[in-house]
């Protein structure tokens, strides 16, 4: 798990790296371009938010706004896949 605030972000293209500020220094989390372009249109300026991510790199990771109300998160939650 990671949790720190949202400090910069690169497009590389087909990959999107976000660079996380933590206790720990900085680490980035990798997001395909289009999901990525997604949460940007939804959400806006994300630089400075806190988040939280967490779960496996290659199939079901997640990151949550912390500045998020229950209520918004359960409404923007995806899908689980079996």
């Amino acid at each position: 798990m990671i949790q720190g605030t949202i400090a910069a972000f690169i497009d590389h293209g087909t990959i999107v790296s976000v660079f996380v500020d933590t206790e720990e220094g900085q680490k980035p989390v990798h997001f395909d371009h289009r999901m990525f372009q997604h949460l940007i249109d939804g959400e806006g300026n994300i630089i400075g938010r806190e988040v939280i991510v967490d779960g496996d790199v290659m199939c079901s990771q997640t990151m949550e706004f912390v500045d998020m109300s229950d209520d918004e998160i359960q409404k923007n939650k995806a899908p689980e896949f079996s």
